[in-house]
């Protein structure tokens, strides 16, 4: 085997093994697209009071205190705080019949304790996680009222071609770990 031929085959070897890491990342945010797609932009073709119901859970599941709720107009304010720090989520039914829409927003404020003892004012902040704190809560949601997100046949069939290409578990993208 002369020199550029050896090179090539190491090369090759390479971008082979990269080829696959990337398949494995590639594939992964692939899935993660597909749920925030489906869910972000979700109407739910339900009973308003299984709305009500998904979103009641929601809000008690995280939140430790209901501080506001009206369940003739789908509406409910949640707040969990200490002394330091305090998140308020409004989370209300959109549409007067089927299907129903849901919104979500939510209020962020922190405050510093002095030496003193005495606590500053609170200030508003916008956390970087918020983004992907919504798309769990839509993802709660769409799975309290449509049940498991299941996988396009197409990602189905991706996953499973990758699967079979590797010959370790912790290689391969399983359900419940990876998405």
């Amino acid at each position: 085997m002369n020199l550029k031929h050896f090179t090539f085959t190491i090369l090759v070897l390479f971008a082979t093994k990269s080829i696959f890491a990337q398949n494995k990342r590639g594939l992964i945010k692939e899935i993660e697209a597909y749920e925030k797609n489906l869910v972000s932009n979700a109407s739910y073709n339900k009973d308003f009071s299984e709305v009500w119901n998904a979103i009641y859970i929601i809000a008690t599941e995280e939140y430790s205190t209901i501080s506001r709720e009206s369940e003739s107009r789908g509406y409910i304010e949640a707040i969990q705080e200490n002394s330091t720090y305090k998140e308020e989520i409004t989370m209300e039914i959109r549409g007067n019949e089927k299907p129903y829409r849901v919104s979500f927003q939510v209020k962020q404020q922190r405050r510093s304790k002095n030496t003193d003892g005495s606590f500053s004012n609170w200030q508003s902040f916008t956390s970087s996680t918020l983004p992907s704190y919504y798309l769990r809560l839509q993802k709660r949601l769409y799975e309290l009222l449509n049940g498991p997100i299941e996988l396009s046949d197409e990602l189905k069939d991706k996953i499973e071609r990758f699967n079979s290409s590797q010959s370790k578990n912790r290689k391969k993208i399983l359900k419940g770990s990876d998405y």
